[in-house]
């Protein structure tokens, strides 16, 4: 709670157990009675829309958190028998599934697709990075997810 409080904007804490239905149900409910459905919610996401400090805020959680996660772990990777790193991206980050104008992926992009596709460009360059010592470099998109 406080750390909503001390956020800029439009913000407050939603009590969420993921390991808990009912809990999942009422915090979805809760961001639908106070922002409306995803398609709405979507429209803010839009790189055209938002703020630089509201796309900062995403980069810093999507990218540069993860780098500098992977820098600080570094040390203890390389001296692991069988190292891995795997980021969390998504298809939307895809460049690849968005250069079809038929595709759904192509449908919708906004900053946080921005910002998959800025940690797959840095997944990609630690893979390269790395290749040849024995750490594994990989992203992983879980596919969709569903608010109910």
């Amino acid at each position: 709670m406080a750390a909503a409080r001390s956020l800029r904007g439009d913000s407050q804490a939603i009590r969420l157990d993921v390991t808990d239905q009912s809990s999942i149900i009422a915090a979805t409910r809760q961001i639908e009675n106070t922002w409306g459905p995803a398609n709405e919610m979507r429209d803010g996401d839009k790189v055209s829309r938002a703020t630089v400090d509201d796309i900062r805020l995403v980069f810093e959680t999507n990218v540069f958190g993860v780098v500098a996660v992977m820098q600080a772990m570094l040390p203890l990777l390389r001296k692991a028998p069988a190292a891995r790193i795997v980021n969390v991206s998504s298809a939307g980050g895809s460049l690849t599934l968005k250069d079809g104008p038929s595709d759904y992926s192509r449908q919708y992009v906004g900053f946080y697709q921005t910002s998959k596709t800025a940690l797959n460009a840095i997944t990609q360059a630690f893979a390269i990075e790395l290749e040849g010592t024995g750490i594994k470099v990989n992203a992983v998109c879980p596919g969709f997810t569903a608010l109910t």
